[in-house]
């Protein structure tokens, strides 16, 4: 489980539009649970409901980049699976038609590096670049942690600043830096 912050957060439950509610209970160490298979709209933090990440053209094959879209279709909704077989876990994978969210292998081998790419991919088993955490802002949002480097988050790429909820906007790994950027509506 990630310790990359540490801080309390009451209890969190996010809905979309009569959808399963997740309920987050951040405990004192930074540590969220929560217990159920859910379905979201994954929206950056200023344009809740209006732009959503979804696969690159509908397109759900290994490697399509995920990236900013309008929340006009099937494609931009995500089913967050719980990673453990009690069904209690603090890391999720986040599905869309039997394929992952993915953070890619860099030339290295490994997702380490700002800007790695996030793809969907095959989901495969235990594959903790597969696998993110939900970890809840102050401010009712969340950040998306990755697994294999915890120090990494989910990200809408940004060359100029935010300004980022353009259509096609790519999404990619960033070292958390608490901008707008990171943050995402469930």
């Amino acid at each position: 489980m990630p310790k990359i912050r540490n801080k309390r957060t009451k209890i969190k439950s996010a809905a979309i539009a009569g959808a399963a509610v997740l309920t987050l209970v951040t405990m004192s160490q930074g540590t969220a649970h929560a217990t159920g298979v859910f379905t979201y709209v994954l929206s950056p933090e200023p344009d809740t409901g209006a732009i959503c990440a979804e696969p690159s053209g509908g397109n759900l094959t290994n490697g399509t980049r995920v990236v900013l879209g309008y929340c006009d279709g099937t494609y931009f909704q995500w089913t967050f699976y719980p990673q453990a077989p009690t069904g209690q876990s603090d890391w999720f994978t986040i599905q869309q038609g039997g394929m992952c969210l993915d953070a890619e292998n860099d030339a290295g081998g490994s997702p380490n590096n700002d800007g790695d790419k996030v793809q969907i991919w095959q989901c495969l088993p235990n594959d903790m670049q597969q696998q993110w955490y939900p970890w809840p802002e102050a401010n009712g949002n969340f950040e998306f942690v990755n697994r294999y480097n915890t120090s990494m988050v989910l990200d809408a790429k940004s060359d100029s600043g935010w300004g980022t909820t353009v259509i096609g906007t790519p999404l990619q790994l960033w070292t958390a830096n608490y901008s707008q950027q990171q943050e995402w509506t469930l």
